[in-house]
């Protein structure tokens, strides 16, 4: 984490730096815009996993939760998640008040709005319109199958994060208050330096200077990543413990980024 980070903004401080002395740099804040987004999403993810709001995944966990999601979520029968949805709020009926279940009765009461609707049409239509009537709704069909699929698979996630949150911390033991602390204070810092950068990409006049000055405070930042390393080491028990625990985080983060992708591009 350390060294990605540091690399990270040696090369984003690197090209702001050329705005001192060119115009090419403007062309490409919208770039170093995405890469602050990301160190500061990271970053945020560390301290998140420090104070425990995430609990920390393992590649088994990983692997058990996408696997279950394939069989069990986004590419499971409509009809067998409607089932399981009923029995989960028979069961419990607070569960209506959960974001994905109650996403997914509203999809299922506009499925029944629909199809009675579509009964009407049907029966007045010529052959024409019937098929117009069956390409619009079997769209309109797809997209609430596609919702309750995604919703369900969004469910069974949060479920077995509860379960992770029951389990032992790898930092339950370890007082990482200080560190924490230090974590929010740069995670400050980076949202002024990307919010610098966004809005540099968003004026078009008197956005030099605000450029040239950031670009100079780049030790400032680099020392406070250094500085963690040390702070880490006095929370963790030493450097080589420091590092597992710094390893640990990394490859926690490279998994929900993994699984976030998806997502995040769609």
């Amino acid at each position: 984490m350390f060294e990605f980070r540091l690399h990270g903004l040696s090369v984003i401080f690197g090209e702001l730096a050329e705005a001192e002395y060119s115009s090419e740099v403007f062309s490409r804040l919208g770039e170093l815009e995405h890469r602050l987004t990301g160190i500061v999403l990271i970053t945020a993810m560390e301290r998140a996993l420090l104070t425990r709001d995430l609990a920390f995944i393992s590649r088994e966990e990983t692997q058990e939760a996408t696997e279950a999601a394939e069989q069990s979520g986004e590419s499971a029968d409509v009809n067998q998640i409607i089932a399981d949805v009923k029995e989960i709020v028979q069961a419990d009926p607070n569960a209506k008040m959960n974001a994905a279940i109650k996403n997914i009765l509203l999809q299922l009461q506009k499925y029944r709005e629909e199809t009675a609707t579509y009964r009407k049409l049907k029966e007045q239509a010529n052959s024409y319109r019937l098929e117009m009537y069956s390409r619009t709704f079997a769209a309109t069909f797809n997209q609430i199958f596609d919702s309750i699929r995604k919703n369900y698979a969004a469910f069974l996630e949060e479920q077995e994060a509860a379960k992770r949150r029951g389990r032992k911390s790898v930092v339950q033991d370890l007082d990482t208050r200080t560190w924490t602390r230090d974590l929010t204070h740069h995670l400050e810092r980076l949202s002024w330096a990307r919010s610098t950068v966004m809005f540099a990409r968003k004026e078009h006049a008197g956005v030099r200077e605000p450029l040239v000055r950031l670009s100079r405070r780049r030790d400032e930042f680099l020392q406070e990543i250094t500085a963690e390393k040390d702070t880490a080491a006095d929370a963790a028990g030493g450097e080589a413990a420091a590092h597992r625990l710094s390893r640990l985080i990394a490859q926690d983060t490279a998994r929900r980024l993994r699984r976030w992708a998806p997502r995040i591009t769609e």
